[in-house]
């Protein structure tokens, strides 16, 4: 198809614009308005599907010869180029997919996030109006909530809460993979991962990450949803008899493997393309499905085979800071939960010792750039016996906006305020939640893209069961607070956790690209 070049902000800055080409004829005249009207925010398509990318907009105009572009870009390559036409550079790079005025696109382009712009030009002056809009290109699994439960007989299976509103369920069954053997322990979201093709070459992918009880590891690509990885290839040689998969992610720069003999950590393939497995040792001795983040550089962990908290970077392979325990030892204790706010960079870990005392290990993470110390524990205290923290079920720690800690007991929610560890005595109200359905999960989650805007989010994800099912509730904050139901959804199962996974090209945090770690 034929190409045209663009300075991308001298052509696309504005939503709707116009001009009149100057050719050094000063004798003004009037010129006719182009109005376009009629596209939508968003449009989105499964790609390589058959499907058809249809949009009919409304032109007003008392023109009779006007021309019509649909031109097409990548998001992802606004960044690149020109915008000023300097000759040493080399300018943006649209595609012309149409010159009708409606636009019938068969979408069989790359997955990915686009800008469509129309072009509507008169032949006879050369006035031109332009307007524009969003294009997502998916397939049916590359943009959600995945959702990991227990089936019935006790094994592990997905579910899929798609852009369309459907939950797509059993999906490792649906596919052809099966149920993988074993209750469920984790789920991750590897937006930026990457495996070899038929010749060979290293091929940037999304996989979403599945581990059981049982010690299985499966590692999805969610174009299509066949396997990528196992455990026969997440780690080069792969991963030792007996050796305990708890969970891959990324973070940063980098994915990230935690299992029984520690942290393994790979740059992402636009950092260093490669076949995907995860496979320099970063933290040895151990490490357990509960992550956190500073929203900078450093994931934190608790290490299950050594009772200790570790901690890893994304950007020198983890080996930048060595945690500091500062005389609080954690030896012997058992993990409940863990999470960081980044509104004060200090973290939480909910341990219990074998007496059944439940304590609160709070930690300072160092800021990058910063004089700031090495990451310690600031502090220990104890959770009386008879609080109803002490008796919760499932926890959550909003990172982004307040400093609390989300607890269910006695099947309502109640928060905790972290700074001074006090219990507020009044539940929450959760609008919509039944009364008949069991909390069983809590997750604070969150999205902020620079180059995924329209799906970005934050909400407070409430899991319940009843009987042999689930439900999912997703509650926007105000405060820190649940004010409306955004979503809700259900299944069969038992709910383990969700992840959100994204289309997006994933580039770390080179830009603006930060989502929640897997809790």
């Amino acid at each position: 198809m034929k190409k045209i070049y663009y300075g991308l902000l001298a052509m696309v800055s504005l939503l709707l614009s116009s001009c009149f080409d100057d050719n050094g004829n000063y004798t003004y005249k009037d010129v006719e308005e182009i109005k376009i009207e009629g596209l939508a925010e968003m449009y989105s398509n499964n790609s390589y599907n058959g499907e058809v990318l249809e949009i009919d907009p409304v032109i007003t105009s008392n023109y009779t010869d006007l021309t019509y572009e649909w031109y097409m870009w990548s998001i992802d390559k606004e960044g690149e180029g020109s915008s000023n036409w300097d000759e040493n550079e080399e300018p943006y790079k649209a595609e012309l997919i149409s010159t009708d005025k409606k636009l019938s696109y068969p979408v069989e382009c790359p997955i990915g996030l686009y800008t469509l712009m129309l072009k509507v030009t008169s032949s006879s002056n050369g006035y031109f109006a332009m307007a524009t809009t969003r294009f997502d290109a998916q397939t049916v699994f590359t943009r959600g909530f995945y959702i990991l439960k227990e089936t019935k007989d006790g094994n592990t299976e997905l579910d899929l809460y798609s852009r369309d509103g459907n939950v797509l369920s059993d999906l490792l069954t649906a596919t052809g993979h099966g149920a993988m053997k074993g209750k469920p322990l984790a789920l991750g979201a590897l937006q930026s991962h990457s495996m070899l093709d038929d010749n060979n070459e290293s091929v940037a992918i999304h996989t979403v990450c599945v581990t059981t009880q049982d010690g299985e590891i499966g590692l999805f690509n969610t174009e299509n949803l066949e396997q990528a990885h196992n455990a026969h290839t997440i780690i080069t040689g792969g991963l030792d008899k007996g050796e305990i998969p708890y969970l891959a992610f990324t973070y940063g720069y980098s994915n990230y493997l935690l299992t029984g003999r520690g942290c393994n950590v790979a740059y992402i393939p636009s950092m260093m393309p490669t076949s995907g497995a995860i496979g320099i040792p970063a933290k040895t001795g151990g490490a357990s499905r509960f992550v956190m983040t500073d929203g900078g550089y450093t994931v934190y962990y608790w290490n299950n085979e050594e009772q200790r908290i570790d901690c890893a970077d994304c950007m020198q392979f983890g080996g930048m800071f060595t945690y500091d325990e500062n005389g609080f030892s954690t030896k012997g204790m058992e993990c409940l939960m863990c999470g960081l706010s980044q509104t004060d960079a200090k973290g939480y870990f909910l341990l219990k010792d074998k007496d059944g005392k439940q304590y609160i290990y709070e930690m300072a993470a160092p800021v990058v750039g910063k004089n700031t110390p090495t990451p310690h524990t600031n502090k220990r205290v104890e959770i009386p016996a008879d609080s109803k923290l002490a008796l919760a079920t499932a926890y959550a720690v909003n990172a982004k906006t307040t400093n609390v800690l989300y607890y269910v007991y006695n099947n309502k929610l109640y928060t905790y305020n972290l700074p001074n560890y006090t219990e507020n005595p009044a539940p929450v109200n959760l609008p919509g939640l039944p009364a008949d359905e069991t909390i069983t999960y809590l997750s604070y989650q969150w999205q902020d893209y620079d180059n995924d805007e329209d799906n970005n989010f934050v909400y407070l994800v409430v899991g319940t069961q009843k009987g042999d099912d689930y439900k999912i509730y997703m509650y926007d904050l105000e405060a820190g607070m649940p004010k409306n139901l955004v979503k809700s959804f259900g299944g069969q199962g038992k709910v383990k956790m969700c992840v959100y996974m994204s289309s997006a090209v994933y580039s770390g945090i080179i830009r603006k690209q930060n989502n929640s770690l897997p809790n």
